[in-house]
């Protein structure tokens, strides 16, 4: 038997990351990888050029997504070899089947949100697909006939101590 070295845990880590996007792509939804640090940023590096920069460089990014799924090859480069060390993230709208979802990114309001939503529709909690993220927050998932635009449906009111100026955060 060989002993599991740091290597070892990240091949294991790896493939099941790489299998839960092979997962996600069956079931329909379009995924992208994202920097490995709590940051859920997308990781460029791997993306595909999109464009070129002012100075000439290559832009890379995630829009081809929106229209279309990965293909298995994508996948495989993203989320299977031993140099590859990324989270995903889901694309939501309708290239995922009308997958949107719900970013909740503090803590504090997550089991209010959880008590509230379950006060006021009971059993839809236990139909969503709810994700801890890294913050720590809260993502759940819903799928919707009728796509809109991302919005801020509440934000923190900062207080600037120095100006007394209110910002939102």
């Amino acid at each position: 038997i060989k002993p599991r070295t740091m290597e070892n845990k990240m091949t294991i880590n790896m493939s099941s990351v790489w299998e839960a996007a092979r997962c996600y792509v069956a079931a329909s939804l379009s995924v992208i990888p994202i920097d490995p640090r709590p940051t859920k940023k997308p990781a460029c590096n791997l993306l595909p050029v999109t464009g070129a920069w002012p100075d000439g460089g290559p832009r890379r990014g995630w829009k081809p997504f929106e229209t279309r799924r990965p293909t298995e090859e994508e996948l495989q480069s993203w989320f299977n070899s031993w140099f590859s060390c990324c989270g995903i993230a889901v694309v939501c709208g309708a290239v995922s089947g009308g997958v949107e979802l719900l970013d909740i990114d503090s803590e504090e309001h997550v089991v209010p949100w959880l008590e509230q939503v379950q006060h006021r529709a009971p059993g839809l909690l236990e139909r969503l697909v709810q994700v801890r993220t890294p913050r720590p927050g809260l993502h759940a998932y819903y799928r919707c006939s009728s796509i809109g635009r991302s919005e801020k449906l509440a934000q923190k009111i900062v207080i600037d101590q120095a100006t007394a100026e209110c910002k939102t955060k």
